[in-house]
């Protein structure tokens, strides 16, 4: 029924009462601030047809807040001009004064406040009608919730709505639930991030908000800001102000949030909050009780109010008036008001309302509703709940339903294939899934993302890939690898993290074929056979100049048994060779001198050779790649090898975001890195080209121990990070996820599934480990061979040099012998002797 059908209504009905008399205006001032202002200020008067009864007319006057003067002055002013009553819409101080002002001169009046008052302040000795919120009953209502949640402790935010007799009750009605609580009082320039507690407790944070509305909404997005709405934090949000338009914005939905608010009025609909009609409304439903109060005391009090005189507020302080007494007496028999859903209103003897009722509302994610009634408490019964769950977004389980959940291939974590068109997936994370699924009663559909990306930010801000995809609502959550990291983390949240890993560079494992034929010279390094070769040259010289200068050498000595041979530097040279290959020589020098030299030399020469025996050994029996990059400080410096990661991923926003260092440097190398998507796309790349691909490490050990043959693996691990599962900010399940992923890890279950998934060993290693000794090939030992086959060469060579040096001399010698006055000569081997093959005579 609309309001002015109601109030002729209820006109129509009190007519009968009224015969016989003579119509006339009463005149209702309505008191308001300027922020809580109705729809229409503009002075009324509501006139009957009927000329035998009360008409009514409507004075507004705005009043600053707290300014007792002049509302004294206002007040004053409509009794001078014949007012019979007031309807006010007040703050505390304000309204308290109303209560006092009526009270003496009996005035009537129906009292609205805009915030809970301390009905202690002032007792009246002649009651006004008072439709304000009682503190001392919301506090018994806030109390009642925190006992029946048991919380051991709470937060109460608070601003100067609640005065400190109203905050002083509260505190000693929850001290008494041995309940600890601690006090914020918030300001314009408050900054919740730094005033909250920075410790959860057992049960969480609890927090009681008991604010201004005009504050309430700011408050709420700091908190939602700063990550305080998630599964760990509990909101009470208490309304104090009796217009009841509040509601928590809709991205709260998700949150643990209870409103605690006054039950509401018939006419107080969603309607009249959307078009801000409300306060109206309240005016309107005072003005009303005020009429029917006036009705009943129509006869007695029309003498009165004839208009014949006009009243001062002096008059009225030497004398009450009658009819004004009988107008407040008959406010207390209001009957068919319907300030209350389910009841009439009733008043106590200081004119407060006799029942006050309050629903406690949730704010829940299913269903058409995101905002639900789920208890009520009244000062009769106390605190009912209406099904099992005060905070309707309380995970439990899924109940059965399907889960949209997104993912695409990663392996071992997740293994796409596709049979007969029907795609489906395996691998790691899918055993973690189905677990969750087992535990938390829920069914799942898997999809790809379109864009085949696993979630990075757009140049516009928004998201893409699966990370974007449960931004935006699209699925349930997404599973996988996804690195946990801070530029995530702010639009998206993630479970606890299920393996810890860094990133690892991929290349191609050289071709171990290409230098077998020079593993006779492997065991030593080039420098190493250059100091060997060095040595022996400088220690046959050295021996020959000791021998060559020694006294006691045989040769100098004149020994009969002695030898040219031990002061020959060729001699000496060879001498030093022919030990060091173990073969010795043909004369040893006699002199200590020069057997000190000769046995150190031995000693050396042991040592030398044995270590080159163990690791020719090794050489010809272990092949050893040599990895081509090792880190990225290679990988930066490497001119031909070109770096390579996946689009949408976070090495990519890792790279592309750096300002300096080792990763900036990495990606202006990238300019012209082909876009890949997938790690089969980066490996086919891999296989055909310089490239190095970078990506979760666990993922490329899984690729190298599957073909150890083709793939080589960085030692060098960066970007370590945790993995996990990306679900929607503040998910209600996301702590129950947490807490038995944790489980799964320490019963061994994501132990067991590593192992599950990712090979022991490669291929390579187990061959390595083999008990039965390798046969080596003659591609293993075919430089001995062609070495020798070139020495074989050199000494050919060197045979055709000596026959054509040893001709030149014979022709030489030969015309010397052709010369008069010489007798036969030879080449000094004696008539007729043989040099090699040749003879001369």
């Amino acid at each position: 029924m609309s309001l002015p059908a109601k109030f002729i209504l209820t006109m129509a009905m009190i007519l009968p009462e009224v015969k016989g008399t003579n119509s006339y205006t009463h005149h209702i001032a309505v008191l308001y601030h300027k922020d809580k202002a109705p729809l229409s200020t503009t002075n009324m008067t509501v006139v009957r047809e009927d000329s035998t009864s009360v008409n009514m007319s409507l004075v507004y006057y705005e009043v600053p807040q707290q300014n007792i003067l002049e509302l004294s002055r206002i007040v004053c002013k409509h009794l001078e001009e014949g007012g019979a009553g007031f309807v006010s819409y007040l703050d505390c101080s304000s309204t308290q004064y109303m209560d006092y002002y009526t009270s003496r001169l009996g005035i009537p009046g129906v009292l609205y406040s805009t915030e809970p008052c301390d009905r202690e302040v002032h007792q009246s000795t002649y009651p006004t009608i008072k439709m304000v919120p009682d503190c001392y009953m919301l506090n018994k209502a806030v109390t009642s919730i925190v006992k029946a949640q048991a919380w051991p402790e709470v937060t109460i935010l608070y601003d100067s709505i609640y005065n400190s007799r109203c905050m002083q009750d509260l505190l000693m009605k929850i001290s008494k639930l041995l309940t600890h609580s601690r006090l914020i009082r918030v300001t314009n320039t408050t900054d919740i991030k730094y005033v909250m507690p920075t410790t959860e407790g057992p049960g969480g944070l609890n927090m009681v908000v008991i604010v201004s509305e005009d504050r309430l909404d700011g408050l709420l997005q700091q908190a939602y800001d700063n990550g305080m709405l998630g599964s760990n934090f509990f909101w009470l949000i208490v309304e104090s102000s009796p217009n009841l338009c509040w509601t928590p914005p809709a991205n709260l939905s998700q949150s643990h949030l209870l409103v605690l608010q006054r039950r509401q009025s018939l006419t107080q609909t969603n309607e009249l909050c959307r078009t801000g009609k409300i306060n109206t409304v309240l005016i309107e439903e005072g003005r009303d009780i005020l009429y029917d109060a006036i009705t009943r005391s129509y006869v007695n009090g029309w003498e009165r109010y004839s208009g014949n005189q006009s009243t001062t507020c002096s008059e009225l302080k030497m004398s009450q008036s009658p009819w004004m007494q009988t107008v407040r007496s008959n406010l207390y028999a209001v009957n068919g008001s319907q300030i209350t859903t389910d009841a009439d209103l009733s008043f106590d003897t200081n004119g407060y309302p006799d029942v006050v009722k309050y629903d406690i509302l949730s704010t829940s994610d299913r269903g058409n509703n995101f905002l639900n009634i789920v208890a009520g408490w009244d000062n009769e019964n106390g605190f009912k709940l209406k099904d099992s769950l005060l905070y309707l977004n309380t995970f439990m389980d899924f109940g059965n339903r399907t889960l949209l959940i997104a993912t695409q291939e990663a392996k071992p974590f997740t293994i796409r294939s596709e049979v007969n068109g029907t795609v489906t997936f395996t691998g790691f994370c899918l055993d973690i899934l189905d677990e969750l699924a087992m535990r938390f009663n829920f069914r799942y559909t898997l999809i790809e993302p379109p864009d085949g990306l696993w979630g990075g930010p757009n140049p516009d801000g928004s998201w893409n890939g699966m990370v974007g995809m449960v931004k935006r609502g699209e699925i349930a959550f997404a599973i996988g690898p996804f690195t946990i990291t801070s530029l995530r983390e702010q639009v998206i949240d993630f479970t606890k993290p299920f393996m810890e890993d860094g990133a690892g560079i991929l290349t191609t494992r050289p071709d171990a074929d290409s230098d077998k034929f020079f593993r006779i010279i492997r065991p030593f390094a080039l420098p190493v056979w250059g100091c060997i070769a060095i040595a022996i040259v400088c220690v046959g010289l050295l021996l020959f100049i000791v021998n060559r200068l020694s006294p006691y050498t045989a040769y100098n000595r004149r020994h009969k048994d002695s030898s040219p041979e031990e002061v020959s530097l060729t001699s000496n040279m060879w001498l030093v060779f022919g030990t060091f290959v173990n073969q010795g020589g043909v004369t040893y020098p006699t002199a200590i001198s020069g057997r000190c030299i000769v046995g150190f030399w031995w000693v050396f020469t042991i040592l030398i050779t044995s270590t080159y025996t163990a690791n020719l050994a090794a050489f010809l029996t272990v092949t050893i790649a040599v990895k081509p990059i090792n880190s990225l400080n290679e990988l930066a410096a490497h001119e031909q090898i070109k770096p390579l990661v996946k689009a949408g991923t976070n090495l990519y926003s890792l790279f592309q975001t750096a300002d300096s260092g080792i990763y900036k440097t990495i990606w202006s190398r990238m300019n012209d890195m082909p876009v890949v998507k997938s790690t089969n796309e980066a490996l086919d790349i891999v296989r055909t080209s310089n490239t190095a691909y970078m990506t979760d490490r666990s993922q490329l050990e899984y690729h190298v121990l599957s073909d150890c043959k083709t793939y080589a693996l960085a030692d060098e691990i960066f970007n370590t990070a945790g993995y996990g599962f990306v679900v929607p900010e503040h998910a209600p399940y996301l702590d129950s996820f947490n807490y038995n992923i944790m489980r799964m890890q320490e019963a061994g279950l994501i132990e067991k599934w590593r192992q599950k998934w990712w090979p022991r060993s490669d291929q390579c290693s187990v061959s390595d480990r083999t008990s039965s000794a390798t046969a080596l090939g003659i591609d293993s030992l075919a430089g001995p061979f062609l070495v020798y086959v070139c020495i074989a060469a050199l000494s050919f060579v060197c045979l055709l040099i000596e026959i054509c040096l040893k001709r030149r001399a014979y022709v030489k010698q030969k015309k010397l012998t052709q010369l008069p006055n010489n007798t036969c000569m030879t080449n000094g081997v004696g008539n007729g002797a043989v040099n090699n093959g040749f003879e001369f005579d």
